[in-house]
């Protein structure tokens, strides 16, 4: 019994240690970057903001858990530059998390297609779909 008290303790304080480290990079580290992350999300083309229905379900089917990741590691380089791997992978995952807690699944695909560079060197949905259709119309 006493084994399982301590075992029980032990997971409490983890918990208690994992919540702490969350409430402060969120306050310490996310926070102040917030405005920054929604105001690159205002400023994206319309159409990108809100990627169509079936653009969705092949993101989420193709990346299923790496958009999020994707898309803070994106966000992590405009936001910050450069840093050393270690604080690289600690704010890429943490940034992650907060991502995933602070905008929706379609706004998550957006940031995730924002910085999408496409084969023929395109940038973005737009300009994939300009591109397409320039193609199109040539080939008309």
């Amino acid at each position: 019994m006493k084994v399982l008290q301590s075992v029980l303790a032990v997971l409490v304080l983890a918990g208690a240690a994992v919540a702490a480290f969350i409430l402060y990079y969120k306050v310490h580290d996310f926070r102040p970057y917030l405005p920054r992350i929604e105001a690159i999300y205002a400023s994206m083309d319309p159409e990108d903001r809100t990627p169509p229905e079936n653009v969705q379900a092949f993101v989420s089917k193709v990346e299923r858990r790496t958009c999020a990741s994707i898309a803070s590691r994106s966000l992590l380089i405009a936001l910050r530059g450069p840093m050393r791997m270690g604080e690289w992978h600690y704010h890429s995952l943490t940034l992650e998390l907060m991502l995933r807690w602070h905008f929706s699944k379609a706004q998550i695909v957006a940031l995730y297609c924002h910085d999408l560079v496409f084969e023929d060197g395109s940038e973005r949905l737009q300009g994939a779909k300009r591109r397409l259709l320039l193609e199109y119309e040539k080939a008309r």
